[in-house]
């Protein structure tokens, strides 16, 4: 055993906490926590399995055992540096460009500055992605495994290889529940009817890709959404409801997995998620392992960064070719092996853009903070910057591809995913805003403070000696 790792990781991980303060990832901070709590849940699981596997505290499975001694604490050594790095160099640029307050007024929390219109123009529009698809072919993968029996994992296949709906629609579901759920969680407290409505259209949209991840993503992003910006302030009803929530969020994902496989329970969740964990690093520890035996990657590796329709024909994505060296079975019965970003840069330019790559990804990172800022604030007329935040770290995934970070790739397909819910919210809002009030087309409606004063102003005259303005009383003359 190697637990030398183990304060190596927790060296290596305090800094990097302590380099991220005062930024929109920051562990505590009240103005971002979908953010900051979505960044920790995806990093936390990579550290600490990192460090397991390494130091030999988690059993290997079939893949890690076979492992050379000397693989596993290199890649193991490459990964806890990648992160670290990734850390510093997002704490630098963050802190630059998007200053996050320690200290934010609960005032500017209670009121998120959201056009409730997103509500119900979100919902229609995951209701009506819902009933075109299937004319594409596209079946609803949790539904009709329920109504079938088929299993999920073949239905989710069919729907990545045999219909002939474009492959950049296949990440509307995510894109737009993700959208929704942030601005249904900020709105639940002030509208709560078209809140839940919108939660339900987004939880049923994206279900449709039969993916446990994103459903829970979703769930959660609306959790704290709404804790952030619950007027409670007792800490026991704020727990109370952390506990509750946490219990909903096992309970659909252990759900979800009953679906996949047929003969799983709830008394395994603990063991899937233990399993779950080291195998979120699979294949990055394959990559090294096959570097290490002097395999030799695909020419068309780097392709990855090109648009689809510029790519040659003998093309393979690298994490799907993980999985077909691993598996071994045919092209359209498997999926992709999950990888950290260093295993695809690896593959692409070898060493040199192996040590590059957690400064390309932060760049990429920062760059997306700005992206989102900039369209939802002046497009999209979201001022809260929460909802910016989240959607970029969910929009940029470290155990995805590399090559989508140089492009900002999915950044930019999300965003024009999301571009005509945008402009059809703000056309909207301007109709509303513009439409004539009863009588005349000139007529303007008070405002609050007129409504308030009128007929409660008296006449008044002035004293000739310069005196106050004093109001005239009844029966009483001012001398």
């Amino acid at each position: 055993m190697n637990l030398w790792i183990i304060p190596l990781t927790l060296t290596l991980l305090t800094l990097s906490l302590y380099s991220i303060r005062r930024t929109p990832l920051a562990l505590f901070t009240t103005r971002t926590p979908e953010a900051a709590v979505l960044w920790h849940l995806e990093t936390l699981p990579i550290w600490l399995s990192a460090a397991a596997l390494g130091s030999g505290l988690l059993p290997p499975d079939n893949l890690l055992g076979h492992l050379a001694p000397q693989t596993l604490i290199r890649s193991t050594l490459l990964i806890l540096v990648a992160l670290a790095t990734l850390h510093l160099v997002l704490g630098l640029l963050l802190r630059l460009s998007h200053p996050t307050p320690s200290h934010t007024s609960n005032a500017s929390l209670d009121q998120p500055h959201i056009p409730p219109t997103y509500l119900y123009v979100c919902t229609l529009s995951c209701l009506a992605a819902l009933l075109l698809f299937p004319l594409a072919g596209y079946r609803h993968a949790t539904l009709y495994s329920l109504i079938t029996g088929t299993p999920l994992l073949e239905v989710r296949l069919h729907n990545a290889y045999h219909t002939s709906l474009p492959s950049q629609l296949l990440s509307m579901p995510t894109a737009v529940a993700y959208f929704t759920a942030c601005i249904a969680g900020r709105l639940v407290h002030s509208h709560r009817a078209g809140s839940w409505l919108a939660l339900g259209a987004a939880l049923l949209f994206v279900s449709a890709r039969g993916d446990k991840a994103p459903v829970l993503k979703t769930l959660l992003l609306y959790i704290v959404a709404s804790l952030a910006t619950s007027p409670s302030k007792q800490a026991t009803v704020r727990s109370l409801r952390i506990v509750l929530c946490t219990a909903a969020l096992l309970f659909v994902l252990g759900g979800l997995l009953r679906l996949q496989y047929a003969n799983f329970g709830f008394g395994r969740l603990l063991a899937y998620l233990t399993e779950r964990t080291g195998a979120q690093l699979q294949g990055t520890y394959l990559t090294f392992a096959l570097s290490d035996a002097g395999f030799s990657w695909p020419s068309t590796a780097w392709q990855s960064m090109l648009p689809a329709f510029a790519r040659s024909a003998d093309f393979i994505d690298f994490h799907r070719f993980l999985m077909l060296y691993y598996t071994g079975q045919p092209e359209d019965r498997v999926g992709a092996m999950s990888t950290l970003f260093i295993a695809e840069a690896y593959a692409i330019g070898g060493t040199l853009l192996l040590w590059l790559s957690p400064i390309v990804v932060g760049c990429s990172i920062t760059a997306s903070f700005y992206l989102w800022n900039i369209v939802l604030k002046r497009l999209a007329s979201i001022e809260t910057p929460a909802v910016a935040s989240a959607l970029c770290i969910l929009s940029s995934p470290l155990s995805s591809h590399f090559s989508a970070f140089p492009t900002l790739k999915t950044t930019l397909l999300w965003l024009t995913l999301l571009l005509p819910l945008i402009v059809t919210t703000r056309l909207i809002d301007l109709l509303r805003e513009n439409k004539p009030t009863h009588g005349s087309t000139f007529a303007r409606t008070p405002s609050p403070a007129q409504h308030s004063t009128t007929g409660l102003r008296r006449k008044t005259r002035r004293r000739p000696s310069g005196k106050a303005d004093l109001p005239d009383l009844p029966g009483c003359t001012n001398s």
